[in-house]
């Protein structure tokens, strides 16, 4: 991890933590989750164009929250740190760019890390507590690399792509709502789900080879829409 990303989730976690620490009867919930992740719109398109999609396919989703509500009252706030991790569908550019001849190489996944902090309201009775977030901060994706090669129609020329793995970050925002079943005293179990938002920009390196030619490599902007939808079951303790 970046010295840029530890900062930011250590500045964070300080920052929650100074507001929870000035009263001693805060009501604290904090818990862990796995799941799927799903992406969605661009995300999920299936396009070679760099400001376009990014065809990623259904993946693995985990999220730490950590909660707070004012005893008596229907607000708090809500940190929640996520992981997801969804591979590059390279097999659905032939689908999506059928006159292209495109023959599927290799990719890997993307990797993305989500920070985010912001208020909540909620309710509760004996055995059921609900929080509904709306979230500010901070969206990391590295990109994974690509290989892939088309072939023109008319001449059968064909064409190899290279394309480098890269990481990019950016603000973002994110909703989440997340259900606690009282177990004991003090464990739950937890439901959570919540969608994200981010548009990092960056530049990869393509290298392209022609046949008969040599291999030409540059550098290649991108602006991606990153939005990701969350479905995560786990446990919590609250106190």
């Amino acid at each position: 991890m970046s010295i840029k990303k530890t900062l930011v989730i250590a500045i964070t976690l300080l920052s929650i933590h100074s507001v929870f620490a000035q009263d001693e009867d805060h009501s604290f919930y904090a818990g862990i989750g796995l799941g799927a992740g799903i992406p969605l719109g661009p995300f999920n398109s299936r396009t070679l164009d760099p400001s376009g999609g990014g065809s990623a396919k259904l993946g693995f989703d985990g999220n730490v929250v950590a909660g707070y509500q004012v005893p008596g009252k229907a607000y708090g706030g809500v940190l929640t740190i996520g992981y997801n991790l969804n591979k590059f569908d390279i097999n659905g550019l032939a689908a999506a760019y059928p006159d292209d001849n495109i023959t599927a190489g290799t990719s890997g996944s993307y990797s993305i890390l989500t920070v985010m902090l912001g208020p909540s309201i909620g309710d509760k009775n004996d055995k059921l507590s609900y929080n509904l977030g709306l979230q500010l901060g901070y969206v990391s994706v590295s990109y994974p690399a690509l290989t892939y090669s088309t072939t023109a129609q008319g001449s059968g020329k064909t064409t190899s792509y290279a394309i480098g793995a890269v990481s990019s970050g950016s603000l973002g925002f994110q909703v989440c709502t997340s259900f606690r079943y009282s177990i004991t005293d003090n464990l739950c179990a937890l439901f959570m789900a919540n969608a994200f938002y981010g548009k990092p920009t960056g530049t990869y390196t393509e290298t392209t080879l022609t046949t008969g030619s040599q291999a030409v490599t540059g550098p290649v902007t991108f602006s991606r829409y990153v939005v990701m939808l969350n479905f995560n079951i786990g446990v919590a303790y609250a106190l």
